[in-house]
């Protein structure tokens, strides 16, 4: 799972306005995605979106 600043940089990259809707969600969705339900994470602070999917797919089981 990414930082908060990690995905504050995300949103403001492409483009969304800073205190806007994404960004006052940001905090309730990290804080969900730390209950035991979602116990697997990745983080992908220093990763591109190839890298992630590649990662999940991985972890599923879906590729080699």
């Amino acid at each position: 799972m990414a930082s908060d600043d990690t995905i504050y940089q995300r949103l403001a990259s492409r483009g969304d306005a800073e205190g806007g809707w994404t960004y006052q969600q940001t905090q309730k969705c990290i804080d969900n995605l730390a209950k035991d339900i979602y116990h697997e994470h990745i983080n992908t602070d220093d990763l591109n979106t190839n890298e992630i999917t590649n990662k999940m797919l991985l972890r599923m089981g879906l590729t080699k």
